[in-house]
C-alpha cells in the first residue's frame, strides 16, 4: 500500500458513492488507475463494500449492548454460537477484562431489551450480564474520522508493503 491507496480510501470514506472518474480527477491519476487500485483493495479484503440500515425505519427505537461474564471453563465458541441464534442479536464481540463478551442488539423498547437479556441469561455458562440501552447518534464514526483525516500522516509514514 502506498500514499495513493490511502488517498483513495480517504475519498471513499468521505463519500462512498463518488465516481472513480471524480476520485481520479481529484487525485491527478487516471480512472483506470483508481479502478485497478480499488479492485486490489477489495480483493485483498482491505476495504469491504457495506450498507447501513436505518433501524428506526424497521421499528426499532434504540440499541442495547450487553456485557456478559462467563464461567472460566466454558467453551467460548459454542457460547457465541448460542448467542448469535437469539433473535435480534446483531453483533457478538470477544472482550478482555471484566467481561468476556459484548453483545449488541437493536431494541423496540425496554421490554424488548429485557426479553433479550432474559434469553442471554438462559445460555449455559453465563454468570453475569449488564445491559445498557443507547440511541445511535446517526453519524457513523468512520465518516467522522474521514472528515478529520482518518489515515493520519503518521500512518502514511509507516506504510506497509502489501502483498498485492
Amino acid at each position: 500500500m502506498d500514499k495513493l491507496d490511502f488517498e483513495i480510501m480517504e475519498k471513499l470514506l468521505n463519500n462512498s458513492r463518488s465516481s472513480f472518474r471524480k476520485i481520479g480527477k481529484e487525485l491527478g491519476v487516471s480512472t483506470d488507475t483508481i479502478i485497478r487500485r480499488y479492485t486490489k483493495l477489495k480483493k485483498t479484503g482491505i476495504i469491504k463494500p457495506t450498507i447501513n440500515v436505518d433501524i428506526n425505519k424497521l421499528g426499532y427505537e434504540a440499541r442495547a449492548w450487553y456485557m456478559i461474564s462467563l464461567m472460566s471453563q466454558i467453551d467460548l465458541s459454542s457460547t457465541i454460537d448460542e448467542v448469535t441464534h437469539i433473535p435480534d442479536v446483531r453483533k457478538v464481540i470477544k472482550a478482555v477484562g471484566d467481561f468476556d463478551l459484548l453483545v449488541i442488539a437493536p431494541i423496540r423498547d425496554l421490554k424488548h431489551m429485557f426479553q433479550i437479556g432474559e434469553a442471554l441469561t438462559k445460555i449455559h455458562g453465563v454468570i453475569k450480564i449488564e445491559g445498557r440501552p443507547y440511541l445511535p447518534s446517526g453519524v457513523a464514526l468512520v465518516s467522522e474520522s474521514a472528515s478529520r483525516g482518518f489515515f493520519s500522516r503518521d500512518l502514511l509514514k509507516h506504510e506497509k508493503k502489501s502483498k498485492y
